[in-house]
């Protein structure tokens, strides 16, 4: 059982239901062969509160969370309007769509579809069969990390590519991170014995030493482990970049609004991404933002924690040069940045993050 707490939603549309400009949430029934979306908590009187044995709990929750997250960004200046259009929350209650063979979804996933009113783009979640994950419908970050993704796409489209699939990852989970001023991304969905889960605290952390300077995992010999190696697959290569934007909020100082404005630089960069970002538009598009909002004043730390990651020793997918080279900024790195010390490093400490609880909700206008 989960302790609650009754919380006022505000934003609802006119008809009774958990549906807003931002969001809708749907359930997902019937078969593979023949699926069927219908809105979820239906109530005239726009009281959402219900037993947690009724389905009707969880929907109200992942939609309270993912309503909350962009009313945050939006109160505090973070995005200056919704990037619609409207998303679906698609709670799947018994893997309609085949994802997994035991019944049970495990994923949460952003499906863009045709991101149109038309064909609205879906946030699909599985609450996890406990043995893989768990309590993905009452994790505040996995709704928040997947709302992050719809952000992203309005510039980042090619989900094919694994660059840009990396900076989609890393993006998603750096602003659910730094909203909640912990590295430690979704506290309460990794069982015991987990094997997907950075640890039984963490799904990921930005509290890390991964670098591109780093050979890719397994590594030549199979014996060499992250951090001394960077992972390919890409949720765990994009903690490279979640843990850049963090660390840059540890230079800049949680006691001068470090967190915030790495916030703001990543949020804002995401204007100058393209359709298939790869690593030095990225980079570049930091540095525009930080002239944009900070007249260039964290370049500096910007620049550190790019070599710091390895950008200045990996090579870019053209061939011709490293990703740090295609900056507009001259600079060079120190000597040996980037690169693993003798003898491997070990991860930073990892900081569990507040356990949030779940919430019902009642509605407001």
């Amino acid at each position: 059982m989960y302790a609650t707490k009754t919380v006022q939603l505000t934003g609802l549309s006119a008809g009774g239901s958990l549906c807003s400009a931002q969001f809708q949430s749907l359930n997902l029934s019937g078969n593979s062969s023949s699926p069927v979306l219908a809105p979820f908590a239906s109530s005239p009187t726009e009281n959402f509160t219900y037993p947690q044995s009724n389905p009707e709990f969880f929907a109200a929750t992942t939609f309270y969370n993912a309503s909350a997250h962009v009313a945050w960004l939006l109160k505090n200046g973070y995005i200056s309007k919704w990037p619609g259009p409207q998303v679906e929350i698609v709670l799947n209650t018994t893997d309609v769509n085949d994802d997994d063979n035991n019944g049970i979804n495990d994923t949460a996933v952003y499906m863009p579809n045709g991101n149109s009113l038309a064909d609205p783009p879906q946030i699909e979640l599985g609450n996890g069969d406990g043995v893989i994950l768990q309590n993905l419908w009452t994790d505040p970050d996995a709704v928040q990390h997947e709302t992050g993704h719809h952000m992203v796409y309005t510039r980042v489209t090619d989900i094919g590519n694994s660059i840009s699939v990396t900076i989609h990852e890393g993006y998603a989970d750096g602003q659910v991170l730094l909203q909640n001023q912990s590295p430690c991304l979704c506290s309460t969905v990794c069982p015991t014995g987990g094997d997907i889960c950075l640890s039984n605290q963490c799904l990921r952390s930005a509290a890390n030493n991964f670098t591109f300077a780093a050979p890719d995992c397994p590594g030549a010999d199979g014996t060499l482990v992250p951090p001394q190696c960077l992972p390919t697959e890409v949720h765990q290569r994009s903690q490279a970049i979640s843990g850049m934007f963090w660390d840059i909020s540890q230079d800049i100082g949680p006691q001068n609004d470090g967190y915030k404005k790495a916030l703001q630089l990543e949020l804002s960069s995401i204007q100058y991404l393209t359709a298939s970002a790869e690593y030095d538009t990225m980079l570049e598009a930091i540095i525009k933002a930080d002239e944009d909002l900070f007249d260039s004043k964290y370049q500096s730390y910007i620049l550190q924690e790019m070599c710091a990651r390895g950008f200045n020793n990996a090579e870019n997918s053209e061939g011709t040069g490293t990703w740090m080279s295609g900056i507009s900024v001259p600079y060079t790195c120190a000597a040996g940045s980037g690169l693993i010390p003798t003898g491997g490093v070990t991860d930073a400490p990892l900081t569990s993050g507040a356990v949030n609880i779940p919430t019902t909700a009642t509605g407001g206008q």
